[in-house]
């Protein structure tokens, strides 16, 4: 279309008008690739059948292959079938015919039905023929349209059907069609194969069409054909739909088919306050009134035939049967289903309605219907209920395999278990998570495989119609439930007789069956399907909220679902012990349980797939609908809410049967009960309840299985707490006493060890001993029946049984059973004293105040026997009875004694015992005292004192025997003597013969011990055992010879066997210790250290001697080791000597042989003697040191530290003397560093002198001091190279604050120039120690040359080490000056043309960024034309002076300021551009080097051409006055000499350009012809060199003199570009992986001195040369992948965007801070949008690399000094006021690695105090890991990378170590815990946050300066929204 123009009116823009074209098959073939799946045609077509109320729909599939079969497959002669190839398929339907708009839309692409009823909304859908088909044809209302190709367009062609079609028409099979007749017209679907495919086997298709037909609404049965033969038909039946009302409220409603009945257990409340609206009432289950326009326009769009959806017009919920007939061949099988229709109504706010209508071309319908599709019970299907016989649900017939295909189909129509499939007119990929399918008009993607939940308003609408599935499903399991409520109340006392009837009848089997195996589980009547195991689903935590089944169905179900119902057999156990545990519950599943099984197990839910968002949905509104009602369960007495109903545990459900659900239930739906109706487990608070409300009584049965479930069940749960209550609340009857009993009456039962006869008496408090045989003593025993039955205690026994007739009345007639007790007593009477003596005394006490009393005991008659008669007394009272072993006959004369009867003791019945009673032993002790004097008892003691221990002893009576001397003595005949002056002599005491003690005279033939009866009753009268240590010690010590050695060993032996833990002299050595180890009664052994060797022996003290013979060496006394081997045993450790001398003891000894060594030493003279003596000192001190090795763990700092200020260490020195040296003055001669053994006192390596300081490598502080002392010594020892190696350690560390002594001496090494004696040769350099202010540092060769200096080490370390000291660069040493010779001319061509360039190119000039060094303040002023003249002159000199040197060199060009405002330059006639860089220089720059000279002159020569393709700004900083039109260079034509005419160096890149697109210096008025002509002339000659030093002087900033000299021509070019790309490639590497750029300088020196291998100039298309570009590219942000697009540019003569990428355009890279200000001041062109962005991106992908580069912590430590950080950063760059930094040294140690992989460390400055608080912290730990697990996921970053680690003290938060993060946690644990579980605030997660961003700055930067801010900065706005979202969706603020 063209504008037009009007008169008076202005010219409009003309604009064209074209159409856009679409590549139509590419187009189609995209969609089906993205719709197009499986069966996607056939889901297409079948719903467009039901679309067009088709009843009937064909499939005829064409082969042309005989025989095939049902499934598909073709029958050969070989054995395995093949499917045949399709050809061609043909679909038929019944439904109406196509319309007018019909066919216009199906020619349409994206036009879909209009109609809201409908599904299609995107017009794809019938596109899906393609996928099979390249021409489909339909054919319908005798038209056909045909679909055809014309290249890549897609044309539809419209017309009759053609005759040879029609003939295929008419002759199809088809039964429907037949049925029909012709009447009806039918529409045809005509498929070609574009590509022949397999037959689909009968079995997946039928499969795929049975899912189809779940809910069509017309369609109703699908026929299949193969090659004109009926293979398979699928028919569906549906009973009439019966309603389900529902109350219309507002929001609420009350189902009114349901308000009616009432659950048990709910207190006769009716349901109500049922939710009908979904969350944001966009719908409603009901039908409202909708206002008429709205009806109307729904109605105006819609199409909705008269079918069966019709019949529920105005039903809001109704509910049918439906039955799926499946026929293969001749084989049926059938399945049958249930069906819930809702209709709902919609409310859509008008916004939302307008979004949905603008994406979906459709209005929102004001009513639809939701269905839901579920198994059907048995009881459904046939109509019946009650009865315990059940029918499977698929039903067969027949066994071949048309049969199994046919039952495999209708397997697949009723949803199993997760099953539930989402169907938006057809199933999707989408599962509900349910045994249901759902279907309702959800928007769905374009694929139709998946509902809309990306698009808000669709997600909005799908949601919520999701939650109006989930609420006519919780309806539908309501009024499922109520009818199964009915049919089991009904049913309910006739499955209660038959549960008691059915257990009695397995309890008589059981008891009458052998104890042989149990047959294996069967199966119930009718079963066919496998059944899995069922395994304990593991504990789920769920919510506390009455449903939580939206919060479970996102979760999942953890355990197995069983796929079948289980059949009785399976789940009860014929096991007795089991059945505790998991009661008898034989009756068979009645219909209504098993048809409850079958509905709740629908909805026993697993996350839905592929959206688990789907199932979360349906579940919110499964729980809204009903929100305060818990889903109902069927229980043993009838359907009940699940929050009344129980689950049987652990046998509980034995005892309670009201709302409690059957274990076989409970087993098949398990996953419904617990998560889904909740229902809670019974509980023991429950049995209590029940108990105290109703009771329970047992029988003897009943009681003894209750007792056996009691004590398991409490194996399994502690329920101590509830006996008491639970006893109270029980009674029983047994068998032989059929009276009720109180269980709580019965506390006791017999301890069958105790109470062996059953004729003992009991209380009745005791269990009858009938059922305690029954159910065992070990069963009542058991831990969980104390608190109810415990043994009878003997005490309480006791009591009971003195009471009775059998011991008060001491009757002949009560013998047996009186002798029986006393059995029983005596027996406790001995377990009580086993127990402990205090037990067996309250014992004793107990029985004898029962007993004394009473006439118990039977005694001897005078005839010897105890009487019989039966009425006769033949007991007496204890205290008047003596034992029968009474030794009485000499007292026989004084008195007569009753001795007890012998019939006792024969019962077993003991001595003690009778004694316990108070019977009598002996007679009184008075008695014996007033008679001692009549009886001999002098000579031989042992009759008196085994009287006296066998009489009763009063306190008194034993006191005057210990003090009367009645006893006699071995060794003293003179008198008697009381027990305490004696002895008892055992043998070892009598071999001892010790003249200090008396012992106990005592009858040869028997020997007296401690510890035989006569001994200990002396020992108890006063009698000593052991001598007294004391006097034994004293008579040891005598030196004299009355003392053998081997009674001497016998003595210590007996001494050291009872000063072991637990002899008698254990307790007198810990109390007198200190005064007893005085005594010198040990043999001991001492040898000199300076001696031959020779062992002394003497005695001495415990306290000065050692049990560790290698003390002997340093002249310490040890123990004699001949003792030890002697007496069998270790004294030294009897005596407690200490094994070693204390390290303080060994520091004096140490000290005092050094002392003695020294005097000897000193008294020596010079012969052998002397010799000897100096190798005898080095061997002792060799084995003293080795000695105290072994020893160096017992030394602490304060012994270190006192050693370390003495002289002990002695040293050989030259002319064998020996030396003596503190620890820091030594070195081990071990060390691998041979400066050691040059310059300092070396010995053998010792771990003692190690500990004390003694060093292996001397510090670089020890050979400072060493070389500051003596230099020269030094230096004549180690040589010139190993003497600058010692510098160069040195220079390793830094040196802070050098000392007056370190700088005024002469110990660096310099180097002299010293002429050649024939002054034609090299002057050699000579090296020279000198001071450091003598020394220069030759930063300019050039005057390193002229001038004859001491020269430091051309090295870089040497280099700022001598500058620290004071050393001077020459160039800031030497002065220059200009001496102007000749006439000076201003106004001539040649200083006009300079003028000119000058000002041309100031812009270029001054730039910061085209310098590496810093401008003077007013560097744009200088060159100023209002400022600078020029001036021609002759000539020029130089003159450099330093002291009184002077040097004169001829230039030809320098510059001089006359004043502030005034600069002149000075040029000469054969004008040379470096001269005139330097001049330029030196006005323009701080400081200029020979670099920035070269720099400034390329600057000013080259063509501007040149610079721009070098990434100069030229456009901008140059100032042209006038262009002309380019000038091209004729390349340079090279002669044999290698100089060419006017040449131009070619652009890098332009690969075979030959015309070098660079510009001529810009015409002026002036006549400037001669300076031209020499500048080309000149550039001509160095065009190579040009560009190298473009690249290498000027472009990299830190380029030194020897990339100047390569650039004037001392190198070749390819040498150069070698240089270049080497220096590129280890810049790209260095930038790849973080590092800093290489140093050009000393990259480009190597190359100026030739050690770079020289290069052939490759050709331009070499791909070594490309690589270097790309190289160079990447080092300096250039486009590194473009190499190609530069070729392609070049060879069209493209001059301006030509470029290496040696530098790139400002936007290419991100400029660090450092860099940023100066480019602001410089640099003022707007910069694009486009070039901001690019610039984030690649700062984005710098630090994506950094992050990347990362790496893993260390694997054991880290050990790093403090050290000085001092980046080699250009000048200017500021680095805030230091230059330097202290880095903090880390000492780390690994303790263990977390679960993620991150490592955890602590402080090695702090031990075991680090590691004591990590222990006891590692809640901390992981918490703190989690914190940075999380940071790791927002940065990208591998866990690897990062540490925690523990220092208690410092400032250090965190650190990065080579690339390795490592954090602090004492921060962490200081700053942010509060408690284990309390939540981590915003604030936590923001500070390290920032840490870690400062941490990974560090990668990039080392240093902290500006770049490292800005890099920090960088990290943090990348990521800050990551940490943002994520901490948004954990919920912290």
């Amino acid at each position: 279309m063209t504008g037009t123009t009007t008169a008076g009116s202005e010219q409009q823009p003309q604009y064209t008008l074209s159409r856009v074209e679409t590549n139509q098959r590419a187009l189609i073939d995209k969609i089906l690739a993205r719709y197009a799946t499986q069966n996607a045609v056939y889901r297409e077509l079948i719903q467009n059948s039901n679309d067009a109320g088709a009843k009937n729909a064909s499939i005829h599939y064409f082969t042309g292959a005989p025989n095939t079969t049902a499934d598909g497959s073709s029958t050969p002669s070989t054995t395995k079938p093949k499917r045949p190839l399709v050809t061609k398929v043909m679909y038929r339907n019944d439904g109406f015919p196509f319309r007018g708009e019909d066919w216009a839309r199906l020619s349409k692409i994206a036009e879909g039905n209009p109609d809201p009823s409908k599904v299609g909304a995107f017009g794809v859908g019938a596109y899906t023929m393609f996928s099979v088909c390249e021409e489909p044809m339909v054919v319908s209302s005798s038209q056909v349209l045909m679909f055809v190709w014309k290249g890549d367009a897609l044309w539809t062609k419209v017309g009759p059907i053609p005759n040879n079609l029609q003939e295929q028409l008419d002759h199809l099979k088809d039964e429907a069609f037949q049925e029909a007749g012709k009447k009806k017209e039918w529409t045809t679907f005509v498929l070609d194969s574009r590509d022949k495919y397999p037959l689909p086997t009968m079995t997946s298709l039928g499969k795929f069409l049975a899912s189809s037909l779940t809910f069509t609404k017309a369609l109703a049965t699908i026929r299949v054909y193969v090659d004109e033969k009926l293979v398979m038909t699928l028919a569906k039946h549906t009973t009439i739909p019966k309603e389900i009302q529902v109350g219309q409220q507002q929001t609420t409603t009350s189902w009114s088919s349901m308000s009616g009945w009432m659950m048990r257990g709910d207190s006769g409340t009716n349901i109500s306050g049922t939710v009908t609206t979904s969350s944001n009432g966009i719908f409603m289950l009901g039908s409202p009134s909708p206002t008429s326009r709205t009806l109307e326009r729904f109605k105006a769009k819609s199409t909705v035939t008269n079918n069966d959806s019709n019949n529920n017009e105005g039903k809001a919920i109704v509910e049918s049967l439906t039955r799926l007939i499946v026929t293969v061949g001749d084989e049926s099988s059938s399945v049958d289903a249930r069906y819930i229709s809702a209709l709902v109504s919609t409310k859509v706010p008008q916004d939302m309605f307008k979004k949905m209508e603008r994406v979906t071309k459709k209005a929102v319908p004001p009513q639809l219907r939701v269905e839901v599709f579920l198994q059907a019970g048995a009881s459904e299907v046939d109509g019946r209920g009650g009865g315990t016989s059940s029918n499977s649900v698929i039903k067969k017939t027949g066994t071949n395999a048309d049969a199994k295909t046919a039952a495999a189909i209708t397997a697949s129509f009723a949803p199993t278990t997760d099953t539930g499939k989402i169907y938006i007119g057809f199933q999707t990929s989408q599962t509900t998570g349910l045994a249901a399918h759902v279907a309702a008009p959800f928007i769905p993607t374009v694929e139709r495989e998946a509902i809309d939940l990306v698009d808000p308003t669709l997600r909005i609408y799908n949601s919520e119609l999701l939650q109006i599935s989930g609420m006519v499903l919780r309806l539908g399991l309501e009024r499922a439930m109520q009818g199964i409520s009915e049919r089991f109340e009904a049913m309910h006392d006739v499955y209660l007789a038959e549960d008691e009837a059915l257990v009695k009848e397995a309890r008589e089997k059981r008891r009458g069956e052998s104890s042989t195996a149990a047959d294996k589980p069967k199966l119930e009547n009718g079963e066919v399907e496998d059944v899995a195991e069922s395994s304990k689903p593991e504990e789920t935590k769920v919510s506390k909220s009455l449903m939580s089944f939206a919060k479970y169905m996102a979760k999942g179900v953890k355990s197995t679902i069983v796929t079948a119902v289980k059949a009785i057999d399976e789940i009860v156990s014929n096991d007795e012990e089991e059945e505790l545990t998991r009661p008898l519950d034989p009756r068979p599943l009645s219909f209504e349980e098993r048809e409850a099984i079958l509905l709740m197990r629908s909805f026993c839910a697993k996350p839905s797939t592929p959206d688990a968002d789907i199932g979360i949905a349906i579940a919110d509104g499964f729980t809204r609908v009903m929100p305060d009602i818990s889903p109902p369960v069927l229980t043993r007495t009838g359907v009940v809410r699940g929050n009344y109903a129980r689950l049987p545990k652990d046998g509980l459900e034995a005892y309670i049967h009201d709302n409690v659900v059957r274990r076989v239930v409970l087993d098949n739906a398990r996953e419904y009960h617990e998560y889904i109706a909740q229902c809670r487990l019974l509980t023991m608070r429950d049995f209590v309840d029940f108990l105290e409300d109703k009771g329970i009584h047992f029988d003897e049965n009943e009681l003894y299985r209750f007792l056996k479930w009691w004590i398991k069940y409490n194996r399994i749960h502690n329920a101590s707490k509830y006996g008491p209550s639970i006893k109270r609340h029980v009674s029983f009857s047994l068998e032989n006493d059929p009276d009720p009993k109180a269980l709580d009456k019965i506390d006791y039962f017999r301890d069958r060890s105790v109470f062996t006869h059953d004729e003992l008496l009991m209380p009745s408090s005791v269990l009858a001993p009938s059922f305690q045989e029954r159910i065992g003593t070990r069963t009542l025993e058991d831990v969980s029946l104390r608190n109810w039955f415990s043994p009878i205690p003997v005490d309480v026994w006791a009591t009971y049984i003195s009471q009775q007739a059998v011991m008060t009345d001491g009757l002949s007639s009560d013998a047996d059973s009186r002798n029986l007790v006393l059995t029983v007593l005596c027996n406790e009477f001995r377990r009580q004293y086993r127990y402990g003596r205090q037990e067996g005394s309250q014992f004793s006490a107990l029985i004898r105040n029962l007993l004394a009393e009473k006439r118990c005991i039977p005694f001897e008659t005078e005839r010897g026997a105890a009487a019989k008669t039966p009425n006769s007394f033949t007991t007496d009272f204890p205290t008047e009875l003596y034992l029968p072993s009474a030794n009485l006959e000499a007292f026989s004369g004084i008195s007569s004694f009753r001795k007890v009867s012998k019939d006792l003791k024969e019962r077993g019945i003991s001595d003690d015992f009778l004694l316990a009673l108070g019977v009598r032993k002996s007679v009184n002790i008075e008695f014996l005292f007033s008679n001692l004097d009549k009886l001999n008892w002098g000579e031989n003691p042992k009759p008196l004192i085994n009287y006296l221990r066998t009489a009763t002893l009063s306190s008194q009576d034993r006191e005057n025997l210990r003090t009367m001397a009645y006893l006699p003595a071995v060794n003293n005949r003179e008198r008697t003597f009381a027990p305490s002056e004696l002895y008892i002599g055992s043998k070892e005491l009598l071999e001892l013969n010790l003249p200090i003690i008396l012992l106990l005279k005592w009858p040869s033939d028997e020997q007296l011990s401690a510890d035989s009866p006569d001994g200990k009753f002396l020992l108890t009268l006063g009698c000593h055992v052991d001598p007294p240590l004391q006097p034994f010690f004293k008579h040891l010590s005598s030196k004299d010879d009355i003392i053998s050695d081997e009674m001497r060993m016998k003595c210590l032996k007996f001494i050291c066997k009872r000063l072991q833990p637990g002899g008698s002299y254990e307790r007198d050595w810990k109390k007198s210790a200190s005064s007893l180890r005085r005594f010198n009664f040990l043999p001991c052994t001492r040898k000199d250290p300076f001696g031959d060797g020779t062992l002394v022996k003497d005695l001495c003290s415990p306290g000065e001697c050692y049990s560790d013979a290698a003390s002997q060496l340093m002249g310490f006394v040890v123990i004699d080791a001949e003792l030890d081997r002697k007496s069998g045993r270790s004294l030294g450790a009897c005596f407690q000597l200490a094994p070693k001398p204390a390290p303080q003891m060994l520091v004096k000894r140490l000290l005092e042989i050094v002392a003695t060594a020294k005097m000897l030493l000193e008294n020596s003279g010079k012969d052998e003697e002397s010799d000897k003596l100096r190798s005898t000192v080095l061997s002792l001190f060799e084995e003293v040191f080795s000695y105290l090795s072994s020893r160096s763990n017992d030394f602490n700092s304060l012994h270190i530290k006192s050693l370390q200020k003495e002289e002990f260490v002695p040293v050989k020195e030259k002319g064998g003397k020996i030396g003596w040296y503190r620890p820091h003055e030594v070195y081990f001669s071990e060390s691998e560093d041979e400066i050691i053994s040059l310059l300092f006192h070396s010995v053998g390596f010792s771990p003692f002198l190690a500990a004390v300081g003694v060093k292996s490598e001397a510090s670089i502080q020890d050979i400072l001091h060493r070389l500051v002392a003596k230099p020269q010594d030094v230096l004549s020892v180690v040589g010139v190279e190993k003497y600058t190696n010692l510098l160069h350690r040195i220079a390793s560390e830094p040196i802070r604050n050098p000392s007056k002594e370190l700088l005024s001496s002469p110990f660096l090494i310099a180097y002299k120039q010293d002429d050649s004696e024939d002054g034609e040769a090299e002057a050699v350099a000579r090296p020279v120690l000198a001071k450091a202010e003598d020394i220069c540092l030759i930063d300019n060769s050039f005057f390193g040359r002229m001038f004859p200096v001491l020269s430091a080490p051309h090295e870089t370390d040497l280099e700022s080490l001598y500058f620290r000291f004071g050393s001077r660069y020459i160039s800031k040493s030497v002065n220059k000056r200009f001496r102007i010779i000749g006439q000076q001319r201003e106004s001539t061509n040649l200083t006009k043309s300079f003028s000119q360039r000058l000002a041309e190119r100031k812009g270029l000039l001054c730039s910061q960024k085209n310098a590496s060094r810093p401008l003077v303040s007013d560097a744009a002023r200088l060159l100023d034309e209002s400022t600078l003249e020029i001036i021609e002159v002759e000539r020029i000199q130089a003159i450099y002076s330093l002291g009184v040197y002077e040097k004169v060199q001829q230039v030809t060009c320098c510059s001089r300021r006359k004043s502030r405002s005034a600069v002149s330059i000075f040029i000469t006639e054969d004008l040379d551009f470096f001269d005139v860089g330097s001049a330029v220089g030196d006005l323009i720059l701080q400081r200029c080097e020979l670099e920035d000279a070269f720099l400034l002159s390329n600057l000013l020569e080259a063509p501007l051409a040149t610079l721009r393709a070098r990434g100069f700004a030229v456009d901008r900083a140059v100032k042209v006055k006038e262009y002309k039109a380019p000038v091209k260079v004729k390349p340079p034509l090279t002669s044999a000499s290698g100089k060419g005419e006017n040449s131009t160096p070619p652009v890098s890149g332009d690969s075979g350009n030959k015309d070098a697109n660079d510009q001529k210096i810009p015409q002026s008025n002036n006549d400037n012809s001669d300076l031209e002509s020499s500048m080309l002339a000149k550039l001509a000659e160095s065009s190579a060199s040009a560009s190298a030093a473009a690249r290498a002087g000027g472009l990299l900033p830190n380029t030194s003199e020897a990339a100047a000299a390569a650039a004037q021509g001392k190198n070749n070019d390819s040498d150069m570009e070698s240089m270049l790309a080497k220096l590129a490639e280890s810049a790209a590497a260095a930038a790849s992986a973080g590092g800093p750029l290489p140093n050009t300088s000393e990259v480009a020196a190597a190359a100026a001195q030739g050690k770079l291998p020289p290069q052939q100039q490759p050709n331009h298309g070499d791909d070594a040369r490309n690589k270097k570009r790309r190289g160079l590219r990447k080092l300096f942000g250039g486009r590194g992948n473009n190499s190609s697009k530069h070729s392609d540019l070049a060879s069209q003569g493209s001059t301006d965007t030509i470029g290496t990428g040696m530098l790139s355009e400002p936007h290419q890279q991100p400029v660090p801070p450092s860099q940023a200000s100066q480019q602001a001041m410089d640099d003022t062109t707007p910069v694009s949008p486009e070039a901001d962005a690019t610039s984030h991106e690649l700062l984005k992908g710098m630090l994506a690399n950094s992050l990347a580069s990362s790496k893993g912590t260390a694997s054991s430590g880290i050990n790093s000094a403090d050290k000085m950080a001092n980046t080699a950063l250009p000048e200017g760059l500021g680095r805030g006021d230091e230059g330097c930094e202290v880095i903090p040294g880390q000492q780390l140690k690994i303790v263990g690695r977390l679960a993620s992989g991150i490592k955890v460390f602590s402080s090695l400055k702090h031990g075991e105090e680090s590691q004591e608080f990590l222990k006891k912290n590692v809640v901390v730990v992981k918490k703190f890991a989690t914190v940075l697990e999380l940071l790791c996921e927002i940065y990208a970053l591998n866990v690897n990378s990062v540490a925690i680690y523990y220092e208690q003290s410092g400032n250090t938060i965190a650190f990065n170590s080579n690339k390795a993060l490592y954090f602090n946690l004492r921060l962490f644990a200081h700053l942010h815990y509060t408690s284990e579980g309390s939540p981590l605030s915003s604030e936590c997660y923001s500070y390290w946050f920032t840490t870690m961003a400062h941490e990974l700055a560090h990668n990039l930067v080392s240093a902290h300066n500006k770049d490292h801010g800005y890099y920090t900065e960088s990290y943090i706005t990348l990521f800050l929204p990551k940490l943002s979202a994520k901490l948004n969706i954990m919920g912290i603020q």
